[in-house]
């Protein structure tokens, strides 16, 4: 039996990528690797729901303008909240068919909702607060 464990990750946007990162989520558990995030084109692969897919990339792939890096994993119960929330997003994503690079909803406002009260994304994540600026909870 694999341990769940779920991981974020980050690249440099294109053009931004001094200052800004695309975020994305992996989940490893038994039933497999899978990555999670938001993109800018929507219907990609068979797991897409709207903007938002399901291993459209391989896990530790980056999104074009620099290497990808790991920033923090969970573990137990932080990780199956997490996990709950990621899972379930083709169903409770409130943004599944909307996308702006900005001020949003992006990559990063998607990993914000779905890391629920676990955590927050750094200022190089353009987009993560855009779901309370937009006046819905997240949390």
């Amino acid at each position: 039996m694999r341990q769940l464990t779920v991981e974020l990750w980050a690249a440099p946007i294109p053009i931004l990528g001094r200052f800004a990162d695309h975020h994305w989520i992996v989940i490893v558990s038994d039933r497999g690797i899978n990555r999670w995030e938001v993109w800018q084109k929507q219907h990609v692969v068979d797991t897409s729901w709207g903007y938002l897919h399901r291993n459209l990339l391989p896990p530790k792939a980056n999104v074009g303008y620099g290497p990808s890096r790991h920033v923090r994993t969970w573990v137990d119960g932080d990780a199956r909240d997490i996990q709950h929330r990621v899972e379930n997003s083709p169903t409770a994503y409130p943004w599944l068919n909307v996308y702006r690079f900005f001020p949003g909803p992006n990559s990063n406002t998607f990993v914000e909702w779905a890391l629920g009260d676990v955590s927050r994304l750094t200022t190089r994540a353009p987009g993560a607060w855009y779901a309370r600026f937009a006046g819905r909870q997240i949390r």
